[in-house]
């Protein structure tokens, strides 16, 4: 279909496509309340990443779907 001079594609969700982005959204609710819970606070540009400061130095977790990075100067902050 094309409007307003641009092509559009339309498609119907198979019950497996919906239910993986389901998951993937209200996995995303979950450990974005988590980790403010923690202390951190979510970065207003981009909310799949949140950071905090331990022992003076900014600790940052973002996530994707459902893999997580965890980065600190410090090896032992992400050890504890």
């Amino acid at each position: 279909t094309i409007e307003r001079g641009k092509t559009i594609i339309y498609a119907a969700l198979t019950n497996d496509l919906y239910g993986n982005l389901l998951v993937s959204v209200l996995f995303w609710i979950k450990l974005s309340a988590k980790v403010v819970t923690w202390g951190y606070r979510q970065n207003p540009y981009d909310l799949s990443v949140a950071n905090k400061d331990i022992r003076g130095k900014q600790c940052t977790i973002l996530w994707h779907v459902d893999d997580l990075k965890l980065s600190h100067v410090s090896k032992k902050v992400l050890d504890d």
